[in-house]
């Protein structure tokens, strides 16, 4: 959430007038000026206190630290001098060191420390926390200084193994979540951080593998598995995992299959009307606080694009590059595609797009927009008009007016949805919370913002379906007066009717569920999202050839489409026997989302089916062991099939093995 400040953040550029930085080569910097300290012991001992900062540290502790060969006599003389030495260098700021006869301390909070700020900021929920964490690492702890004294040697050592287990936890966290908001390109720029850290890693290298898969690059998933197996042979002398090397053969077998046959046409969708993809607008603002204008455009023009019904609009989350565009629009089979830059700088916003022809790779149209910051709405308005009338799309009174229903014309507001949507999408309590904060703000901002009372009424929704400390009737409540109030203002919009359909299947009414979310694809039908809602009541309802032809055609709309999409085709193929099928796709997705309790509850499930009882009890004790407060009580919650047997069926076997009420 790029635009919110919080504790953690806050403190991540340096306020106080002395700086020390730990990670990298040890730099001390007065008033923005770098302070020379020559001595080696002399930095070491600073380093020791600052890492230290707030404990009284005995004498003899840092004499046998940093003068171990020495006499008592000469060692204590030693640290003498090099405290003196360092009060010195520090000028106005050796305030900071106290000592006594005993002991030398340096005062907490005194000099801005990255060590400090890095560990503060490793725990925070808020990416933008974490990913400036994250760029605070500039090399090993005090990398380049040795003294040749073991005691600190073997601290220093312990140290950065300490630091780099730390760094790449955050990277760990952000590769996650980079992929589970479908920014594959990001969570591999992590992934291969991770590696430059610590090569041995095989889970990273099988993520690097499968992210590489998802954008369509078999070839870089396999040269990803030949350094994999490079690696551990040169520095262990092993072979990769078993795991490791299934995934390479499922990649070579996928990868003849594709290269044997010619590329798919289009499907007769995109035949019979133009059809386009958006690539993420390149975010050029140099200022962190603009960041959110790139990904808040894109989205909010792929959603206005998305109501023109005589347009069909794929998404896609590719590296936004010039090179590649004819074969990028092959491979999603649409006619065009979408790119452009944002510069946001003070009170001034810049917009460059241009639409290019995906079967010559020539320029259709391109334009340049600048205003006030107040003017991207409008700019979003110039930019959908004019691709519309580039591809020929007949546009009605109607379609004009739906290009922006939902959203507000108010900067600030839209900021915060920006962010709530990026919150609400991580699926779990903390970001549910902050994204309905956020959300409440956007709305008192502007009270008729109906996009944001809709995602308002899906954090309730989410709640209702998964949350086991909330009342679950009083958020099927709050979630109906959000779309109460949204109706009232506009009784066609299409993610109202997903809403309503949601709520409708909570409390068990599935064909009013499917009648909504229907009217919602109707309204809206390029929306992916709203068409695997769709399938997934059809699944519950168990319409599997239904659910799947949904699923797919919601896959062909978002090609890089989110894991969940997965977890439903795989219930699919369970219900119709299809289980070699189902198994396959419960791994991907228990690869793709090992946080999630449901990937644990998947692949016991199919494996249950399959007779494997063994394997769907260890399953099942390793979701106890990950998430000991999951229970039958989160099946009931979540899980409601129209035909109960089916639901008896598959809580009987999960209580078999293991599952707790």
């Amino acid at each position: 959430m790029g635009n919110v400040n919080t504790p953690q953040n806050r403190q991540l550029q340096p306020s106080a007038s002395l700086e020390i930085r730990l990670l990298g080569p040890l730099t001390v910097k007065m008033d923005g000026k770098t302070v020379a300290i020559p001595a080696k012991k002399t930095r070491a001992l600073l380093a020791y206190l600052a890492r230290r900062e707030g404990v009284d540290i005995a004498r003899t502790t840092l004499v046998g630290l940093l003068w171990g060969e020495r006499d008592e006599t000469q060692a204590r003389a030693s640290l003498r001098q090099s405290l003196s030495e360092l009060r010195g260098a520090l000028g106005a700021a050796a305030e900071a060191i106290t000592a006594s006869k005993e002991s030398v301390s340096f005062a907490r909070g005194a000099a801005w420390l990255d060590t400090r700020i890095l560990e503060t900021a490793s725990t925070a929920e808020n990416d933008k926390a974490l990913g400036e964490a994250a760029a605070l690492f500039a090399g090993d702890f005090l990398e380049g200084l040795a003294i040749d004294e073991p005691a600190f040697d073997q601290w220093q050592t312990a140290e950065r193994e300490r630091i780099r287990l730390m760094i790449l936890a955050i990277h760990d966290r952000l590769m996650k979540q980079s992929e589970h908001r479908g920014n594959i390109e990001e969570a591999i720029n992590h992934g291969l951080k991770m590696l430059s850290l610590d090569p041995l890693q095989e889970a990273v290298h099988r993520t690097l593998m499968r992210l590489y898969v998802m954008q369509g690059r078999p070839d870089a998933a396999l040269a990803q598995y030949e350094r994999c197996e490079r690696e551990l042979a040169d520095q262990l002398g092993v072979r990769p995992e078993a795991e490791t090397e299934a995934l390479m053969r499922s990649i070579r077998t996928s990868r003849r299959e594709g290269s044997s046959r010619p590329r798919t046409q289009p499907p007769s969708a995109a035949a019979e009307k133009p059809s386009l993809t958006v690539l993420p607008f390149a975010n050029l603002s140099t200022e962190p606080e603009h960041g959110f204008f790139a990904q808040g455009l894109t989205q909010d023009v792929v959603g206005a694009l998305s109501r023109i019904k005589e347009l069909l609009v794929v998404s896609s989350n590719a590296k936004q590059a010039s090179a590649g565009i004819v074969d990028l629009a092959q491979d999603l089979g649409v006619n065009f595609v979408l790119e452009g830059s944002v510069r946001a700088a003070g009170s001034r916003i810049r917009v460059a797009a241009h639409l290019v022809d995906g079967r010559s790779g020539k320029h259709v149209w391109a334009e340049r927009y600048e205003g006030e910051l107040g003017d991207i709405f409008a700019v979003q308005d110039q930019i959908t008009q004019a691709i519309a009338l580039a591809m020929q799309a007949k546009l009605t009174a109607g379609d004009m007016a739906r290009f922006w229903e939902g959203q507000t014309r108010n900067l600030r507001a839209w900021e915060k949805m920006v962010a709530a949507r990026d919150a609400f999408l991580r699926f779990n309590k903390s970001d549910n919370e902050d994204a309905r904060r956020l959300l409440e703000e956007a709305i008192s901002i502007d009270p008729h913002y109906t996009g944001a009372m809709v995602l308002h009424g899906m954090t309730h929704w989410w709640d209702a379906r998964f949350n086991r400390s909330i009342d679950r009737s009083h958020s099927l409540r709050l979630a109906e007066e959000d779309c109460r109030r949204v109706l009232a203002l506009d009784p066609h919009l299409g993610i109202a009717q997903m809403l309503r359909g949601g709520i409708a299947w909570l409390r068990g009414e599935q064909d009013q569920a499917m009648e909504f979310a229907q009217q919602a694809v109707s309204l809206v039908p390029s929306d992916a999202h709203s068409t695997a809602f769709l399938a997934m009541l059809y699944m519950y309802a168990g319409e599997h050839g239904k659910s799947s032809a949904t699923l797919k055609l919601a896959q062909r709309l978002c090609p890089q489409y989110p894991p969940w999409y997965t977890y439903y085709e795989a219930y699919n193929h369970l219900w119709t026997g299809n289980l070699a099928a189902a198994l396959e796709l419960g791994r991907l997705y228990h690869s793709q989302e090992p946080d999630e309790p449901f990937a644990y509850i998947l692949l016991a499930t199919v494996l249950a089916f399959q007779g494997e009882k063994k394997a769907a009890a260890a399953m099942i004790d390793e979701l106890r062991l990950r998430f000991p407060g999951f229970g039958m009580a989160n099946m009931h919650l979540s899980q409601h099939y129209r035909e109960r047997e089916k639901f008896e069926k598959v809580t009987t076997l999960l209580r078999e093995a293991g599952l707790p009420d």
